[in-house]
This record gives structure tokens, sequence and C-alpha cells, in this order.
């Protein structure tokens, strides 16, 4: 889901973080003026959290809605697999490993809006497999589950 602000608002959270500096106004004139939309709305939503955030890092283990991830394999299959499950709001989740931020750049951007994940699914002979898929990092959650054996059952099927 994506929220538009006005300038005005990311001007009020940039000027009540920025408490002291005789530049203060050339500082948030500078801000709002080199953020792209995409930033203003990163930079709002983490100013207006009330739980700290934790930022992606490469090999974290995420989560993310089905809805907006396409799958090789049969639902009910990776249900089987326990590839599936359902989120405290009962909202079917899956789970996938980040492997890049979507930057252009060579380094990793944690803060990047949108980052490369290896989405776990199964092929056609019901083997786990990865499927790289490109999400936006707001949807993502990082996960605490142990899919270290479905990583595991991947690098096996890769050498099959």
């Amino acid at each position: 889901m994506s929220v538009r602000v006005t300038n005005k608002v990311v001007r009020q959270l940039i000027g009540q973080h920025i408490s002291k500096s005789i530049n203060k106004k050339h500082i948030v004139d500078m801000l709002v003026g080199s953020l792209d939309g995409t930033s203003m709305e990163a930079f709002v939503s983490l100013c207006m959290m009330t739980d700290e955030y934790v930022p992606l890092k490469k090999g974290d283990y995420v989560e993310i809605i089905t809805s907006s991830v396409s799958s090789r394999g049969n639902a009910d299959n990776l249900k089987d697999h326990h590839m599936l499950k359902l989120n405290e709001h009962g909202e079917t989740v899956r789970c996938g490993i980040v492997v890049d931020s979507g930057n252009y750049g060579e380094d990793f951007n944690p803060y990047h809006y949108q980052m490369k994940v290896d989405m776990f699914d199964l092929d056609d002979d019901n083997n786990v497999c990865t499927v790289q898929d490109t999400h936006y990092t707001h949807e993502l959650t990082i996960s605490y589950d142990n899919h270290e054996k479905w990583y595991s059952m991947y690098e096996k099927s890769k050498h099959l």
C-alpha cells in the first residue's frame, strides 16, 4: 500500500528532526528538493514508526504476502511443503532470502525501496527451488522461522 504525503508534511517532519542548526531552512529545502517520492515515503514511514526499524541484510529470511508473489508451484503443494503459512493477521505468506537491493549500484543498500528476493518454490518434480523476484522493501518482513531446511534442500537439488 502506498500513501502520498504533501511536501508540507515532509518539511515539518524533517524540521522536527533537525532541531538546532543555523542552516535548518536550507537543509530542509535541500532534502525536500533532492528526495524522490519513494524516498520521501520511506522517510515519513521511518519518522512515524513506533517500533525501531530493522534494516534488511543480504541473507535475511523474509516473508511476503502471497497476493503479490508469483509462484511456479501449485499452492496445495506449497502448503504440503510448509512453504505457505498464515501470519498473525490471517494472511497467507511465502518465504525467501534477500539476495540484493534493487538499486543499480554495486553496493547493497538496506534502505533502497526494492529488494531482490529468492523466493522458495517447487519445480515440476516438487523439488525445492528458488525464483528471484523484486519486491518493495516495505512489503517484506524479517522471518524468524527456521528456513535453513528449505535452503539445504534447494542446494542439494542443484547437484542432482
